[in-house]
């Protein structure tokens, strides 16, 4: 009885899985690396800590979840462990074995019958009709996606039609600008929604194109750390109150050899832990010396 309810969780992950792939988290779910699971897992936990999820991660990763600490999910062992779902979702049941990490698989795609202790309390009918009704959304947006593309490819063929007619006709007055109008028929801008710290600031970036780095945690774009959020050398004159309150905070580099400071509270874009207000000994400790 176990396993028929193991092996059902499982393909009702993965059947999630195949709807979620090209929903509104395809940027990380369609090519499921290590990296991009992480990112998705930080994303997720970020948006809702809820206290189910919360128990699968330290049981499948070995320690509890905190924002303050996301700099741990670099490090190999948990990287490893994103991988292996990431095989789980891309190429079948083999390469995910225990109920915490479905219970993980099962968050990252938004899978609401989790975790597989509550699962396995289900009666067998009711999860078949889970699964039946995860199938005919998955058939439902196969459908949905051919109909989008015929629509698609008909609206090409107009415009191309359209255009050929428009050009014959009036060749000798604008030829060289519908050239230009049907070269930017196709023309379009992916929205950045996803940002990267890069050397001293937040920098936004096209989450298509997330860098596979896993050093490098791509997170969703927060407008007010992108213009506010920057790293500074400080020097005699720097502020670091305003009307008696702080403008400039600190906290040690990745390597722990020095104090980094910077211009908005948050957390250390690097080591992931919560910065702190600088003080006048912070100041006149750390301080870079006089201005240039």
């Amino acid at each position: 009885m176990g396993n028929k309810y193991f092996d059902a969780y499982r393909k009702c992950i993965k059947k999630k899985y195949e709807i979620e792939k090209n929903g509104i988290h395809a940027n990380f779910l369609l090519n499921p690396t290590e990296a991009r699971l992480r990112n998705l897992c930080i994303m997720l936990f970020r948006e809702q800590e809820k206290k189910d999820d919360l128990q699968s991660f330290k049981l499948y990763f070995g320690f509890e979840f905190s924002i303050d600490q996301t700099f741990e999910l670099n490090k190999t062992e948990p990287m490893s462990k994103f991988k292996t779902i990431g095989k789980f979702f891309s190429k079948g049941k083999s390469f995910l074995q225990d109920s915490n990490g479905l219970d993980l698989a099962a968050m990252l795609v938004g899978f609401d019958e989790r975790p597989f202790n509550r699962f396995s309390k289900m009666s067998l009918d009711e999860i078949e009709n889970i699964y039946n009704s995860l199938d005919s959304q998955k058939q439902e947006k196969e459908k949905t996606k051919e109909k989008e593309k015929e629509k698609k490819d008909d609206n090409e063929s107009t415009i191309k039609i359209n255009f050929l007619r428009k050009y014959i006709r009036e060749i000798s007055i604008a030829g060289s600008s519908l050239l230009l109008t049907f070269l930017g028929i196709n023309y379009f801008t992916s929205e950045k929604e996803c940002m990267a710290w890069i050397k001293d600031h937040y920098q936004e970036i096209d989450c298509n194109a997330m860098n596979e780095n896993p050093n490098i945690i791509v997170i969703p774009k927060d407008e007010k750390l992108i213009e506010n959020f920057k790293k500074i050398i400080p020097c005699d004159t720097t502020p670091y109150k305003k009307n008696g309150k702080a403008c400039l905070w600190y906290g040690k580099s990745a390597n722990k050899n020095e104090y980094e400071f910077f211009t908005f509270h948050d957390v250390h874009p690097e080591t992931g832990k919560t910065l702190k207000e600088v003080t006048a000994t912070i100041m006149n400790n750390y301080g870079k010396g006089p201005c240039q």
